[in-house]
């Protein structure tokens, strides 16, 4: 597994997957919630 740092430019796409692999697992305010939390995650981490 290769690991690196994330690149702004790439946020929206990183927090669509989280969004919309839960939203297909769990429902999609499941999905929504969970993209809210990666959005804050990345912010706080940047």
């Amino acid at each position: 597994m290769k690991f690196s740092l994330l690149e702004s430019s790439k946020a929206p796409e990183v927090i669509a997957l989280f969004t919309s692999v839960f939203s297909e697992s769990e429902g999609e305010a499941e999905g929504r919630n969970i993209g809210g939390l990666v959005s804050q995650l990345i912010t706080i981490i940047s």
